[in-house]
């Protein structure tokens, strides 16, 4: 589902992840993230029919914790079915219980269908903030700096 994810981003050739990494990462002592999947029903050809993927954060201005959902996907022909919208009831249930202030995800901007959905769940976009990243060799060289 990884694999479909990124190729509905059109970047299937940048996974670099194993599923061998998402069992160390995932059934460690110290997990990295937590996951969440809605299962397909018996007769269809998939076992899953979506999964969302998220990690404790922590707010320095609200002093609290927050969930940072990594990724929510549902497959094509499951979308319409409530497979999204209970993955991300069950994410914010999850918070309420536990104490957390928010849940936290970016989306990429020509993702029109995933915005009406989020905005349709009562999102709202933070179009005053910005993402960037740094890796690869810009990591290396930061890295490398004094």
């Amino acid at each position: 589902m990884i694999l479909a994810l990124a190729d509905h981003h059109d970047e299937a050739d940048s996974v670099k992840n194993t599923p061998e990494r998402l069992r160390q990462n995932l059934f460690s002592e110290r997990p990295h993230f937590s996951v969440h999947v809605v299962e397909a029903p018996a007769d269809s050809d998939f076992r899953l029919n979506g999964f969302s993927l998220w990690f404790p954060a922590y707010s320095t201005w609200e002093g609290g914790r927050m969930i940072h959902m990594e990724d929510l996907y549902v497959r094509p022909e499951s979308r319409g079915t409530g497979a999204g919208k209970a993955l991300l009831s069950n994410l914010a249930r999850i918070a309420v219980s536990d104490g957390y202030l928010r849940i936290e995800w970016m989306v990429a901007k020509t993702n029109e269908p995933g915005i009406r959905f989020y905005l349709a769940q009562g999102a709202r976009a933070m179009s005053e903030w910005e993402s960037y990243q740094v890796d690869g060799d810009a990591l290396r060289a930061l890295a490398a700096q004094q």
